[in-house]
């Protein structure tokens, strides 16, 4: 039933099934009016039905006209009563349409049988002549309108043929864009074909480099000449999509695809490192590739994206200009990190997670004056979860918006315990971009203070180097208004973007934290060191405080001293621990305090 529902409804099914009609109708006329040569007339319908249905469009063509010659023929040998043909005969231009929509066959073929009609007939009789002169009219108007319409029709059909191409279209490239790759990944997913598909991912190594040096316009240029390469490998069996930025896909199909991907893949590599034309000659490409089977994914599609992207991402890790398959090992940590992304989601609500705190050591005196508060997520399968792994999945789908929420509160209501036990210290908890960019870090630090009635001196808000970079005007402002609040900002990471200097001049920030990559080697590195010693110079000029992050040992902690740094944290003083560590010892330094004031 629902088979036939849907031919009902097809609009196709009844546009055959007139053309079917009407060449039933006009045979029989044919047959049934003419008596010399009856069976020459059996060709009409075979004509007509070659013009409908032959896959070749000349024989289709030739067979359109040989199908209206039988006609004009037959009624120029043997004219038939106009009365006996006129009903039937109105059919024949609207044949036509359905053959050839949008073209002047249609009328053609009402002149053409006209014309024909008009070589037999007594038209000097003034009857007739009305007769004919009312038929031809009718017929022409018919023919006529109903051509205008399909060519009206017609019109409107490439128009939306043309914009459902834009809409799936890249503006710039003209390649299949993201719309369109979904789109035909939902087509796999459904389809039932021996086929067997792969899927690669491709990243532009150093294209960041060139529109930041160069310019955003001859970076577009260089996505036009490298796509106008990727064209060259498109066929029906490959699709080439831009889904983004400097990141293009392409979709294979083969039965023996892993071959025909790899020959695909080295064409590619070889083809990205041509010189470009838009580029000067100290800059060049290279890409990285990852592909993965989906025979792999489980018939999940996103899961084949997320192993394409982890293959690609591990060709980037190996050195860049190389590809690399999805493999055994890399598909345990997709497993591992889809696993991650469902739990984190209810990781808040069975609390598991918890807070340690680092302790921040005033160098001169080497006593504690704040701490970081740094979150830990004890799994109940996979046990303790570096933060290194979790926050990075968390930032992708915003968990770390409520996770970062929570942070802030225990942080909150952990510090105003301290300053209740007589030993306040400030309190730090870092802020990830996604915060800064999709919640209202304002009002949610304002809230945490409000409902753990903790002093807003005594908190400090980590914001990293490169979300500053990301969003250096928004940061600024959510700087400033937090500034208001009372609460201190600190810079972390800092001197891994350069360019940030700059923005130091506006940024209303009273803390640098220089990241660790300068300190670990700054007691025998004298390019560190020389660096450590100029943040430290520059922060104290701009009335800022300096921590370093990440002390190990003596000597790093001596070339601190020496440079006059603030502050430092690291392992030589304390691992991150638990509130009751902090606790234990911030008492040891009071007491330690109250014995050296009474001696």
């Amino acid at each position: 039933m629902n088979y036939i529902w849907d031919k009902l409804q097809d609009f196709h099914f009844w546009k055959n099934s007139f053309y079917f009609f009407a060449i039933f109708i006009i045979s029989g006329t044919l047959l049934a009016e003419h008596h010399i040569g009856t069976y020459f007339y059996l060709s009409y319908p075979f004509f007509m039905l070659l013009a409908r249905f032959h896959p070749n469009k000349r024989i289709a063509y030739y067979s359109t006209i040989l199908s209206f010659l039988v006609i004009i023929i037959g009624n120029i040998i043997e004219p038939i009563n106009m009365d006996a043909v006129e009903e039937p005969f109105i059919t024949v231009p609207l044949t036509y349409i359905i053959l050839y929509p949008g073209s002047l066959w249609p009328v053609a073929s009402a002149v053409g049988l006209l014309f024909s009609y008009s070589l037999n007939m007594q038209l000097s009789d003034f009857l007739i002549l009305e007769e004919f002169i009312e038929d031809s009219l009718e017929l022409l108007a018919i023919s006529g309108f109903a051509s205008a319409m399909a060519f009206y029709q017609q019109k409107l059909k490439t128009k939306v043929i043309e914009y459902k191409k834009d809409s799936l279209t890249d503006f710039l490239t003209q390649l299949n864009n993201r719309k369109r790759f979904y789109a035909d990944l939902e087509k796999i997913r459904i389809q039932n074909t021996p086929q067997q598909f792969s899927l690669i991912q491709i990243d532009l190594d150093g294209f960041k480099q060139i529109n930041d040096n160069l310019g955003h316009h001859i970076g577009d240029l260089v996505l036009v000449d490298f796509s106008k390469r990727l064209k060259t490998i498109e066929k029906d069996n490959v699709s080439v999509y831009r889904i983004g930025g400097d990141e293009f896909t392409v979709i294979i199909k083969h039965h023996n695809i892993e071959l025909a991907t790899n020959a695909l893949i080295h064409t590619i590599l070889t083809f990205s490192k041509e010189p470009y034309e838009n580029l000067k000659s100290h800059y060049s490409l290279t890409t990285s590739i990852g592909a993965s089977l989906y025979n792999d994914c489980s018939n999940l599609t996103d899961l084949w994206c997320r192993n394409t992207d982890i293959a690609m991402y591990e060709a980037k890790q190996q050195g860049k200009n190389n590809a690399q398959w999805f493999n055994q090992t890399l598909m345990q940590e997709t497993f591992r990190y889809y696993k991650l992304e469902k739990d984190l989601s209810i990781a808040l609500k069975e609390q598991q997670f918890y807070l340690l705190y680092q302790p921040k050591i005033v160098i001169p005196t080497n006593t504690i004056s704040g701490v970081e508060a740094l979150i830990r997520w004890e799994h109940p399968t996979l046990g303790l979860i570096s933060p290194l792994e979790f926050i990075s999945i968390a930032e992708k789908n915003h968990h770390i918006i409520e996770v970062g929420k929570w942070v802030l509160n225990e942080a909150c209501n952990q510090g105003k315990i301290w300053c209740d036990n007589g030993t306040p210290i400030s309190i730090s908890v870092n802020v990830s971009i996604v915060q800064l960019s999709h919640d209202d870090i304002v009002g949610t630090v304002r809230n945490a203070l409000n409902c753990s009635g903790l002093d807003a001196q005594y908190l400090q808000l980590e914001i990293t180097e490169t979300a500053l970079m990301k969003q250096p005007e928004k940061v600024i402002q959510q700087c400033t208004q937090l500034r208001e609040l009372g609460v201190q900002i600190a810079i972390d990471d800092f001197g891994i973007d350069y360019s940030s200097l700059r923005y130091l001049k506006q940024l209303p920030i009273d803390i640098i934290k220089i990241d660790k990559s300068f300190i670990d080697d700054c007691a025998t590195n004298e390019k560190d060191h020389m660096i450590v010693r100029t943040i430290i110079q520059l922060g104290h000029n701009l009335g800022i405080t300096i921590t370093a992050e990440g002390i190990e040992d003596k000597d790093q902690l001596n070339i601190l001293e020496i440079e006059g740094c603030d502050k430092y944290q690291g392992y030589y003083f304390s691992k991150p621990v638990d509130n009751a560590q902090i606790n234990t010892l911030l008492l040891n330094q009071r007491s330690a305090c109250n014995t050296h004031a009474i001696s």
